[in-house]
């Protein structure tokens, strides 16, 4: 929609100038005169009428607005269309993954975190891959992905956090001596 509506406005403004009206004939200033209707169409103006930023630094804008309204289909939309443009930055595919994750698209999920993850390592990746395993019963695999998760993690609160769920992912899994590492967990 973004795209479409931006094209819109692009096509407007340059039919508006010569050589499509003729020289002396008094032109308006498209970008002066038009007054959005939404706040997509906003966006979509505002990436034609002030270029220094980006389509696509709007469409992130546009997505995080999304996300916050809980429009997760629409955030998704825009977050995987941002991934066109940035496919190189792993934040983008985690974003579109945690959107997948509301819509219950646990499958497509686990492919962006897992494409995030080709990029950079990260805490949150690989424990909402961990997540997605338990409820897979992929416990095997969800008790990696809290190892990776667990070595990642900044604070004490996301260690914590990680091993109550590397104990769920050994428990469900039946590990009676629990899951590697796990004792490095414990402070001494």
């Amino acid at each position: 929609v973004l795209d479409t509506l931006r094209a819109h406005h692009l096509i407007t403004n340059l039919t508006l100038q010569w050589p499509f009206v003729p020289v002396d004939a008094e032109s308006q200033d498209y970008r002066t005169s038009y007054r959005p209707v939404s706040k997509v169409d906003s966006l979509a103006f505002m990436s034609m009428a002030e270029p220094s930023k980006s389509l696509a630094d709007r469409r992130l804008e546009l997505a995080k607005k999304y996300e916050s309204q809980g429009k997760h289909k629409e955030a998704f939309a825009e977050f995987n269309a941002f991934l066109y443009t940035n496919p190189y930055i792993a934040v983008n595919y985690r974003d579109a993954a945690s959107s997948l994750i509301w819509l219950s698209d646990l499958p497509l999920a686990l492919h962006y975190f897992k494409k995030s993850l080709t990029i950079e390592p990260s805490f949150y990746a690989h424990y909402r891959m961990g997540e997605i395993y338990l409820i897979k019963g992929d416990y095997s695999s969800a008790g990696k992905s809290f190892e990776s998760a667990f070595s990642l993690a900044a604070d004490e609160d996301e260690k914590i956090k990680t091993m109550g769920k590397l104990y769920m992912s050994a428990l469900y899994g039946g590990q009676v001596m629990g899951p590697k590492g796990i004792e490095d967990c414990v402070a001494p």
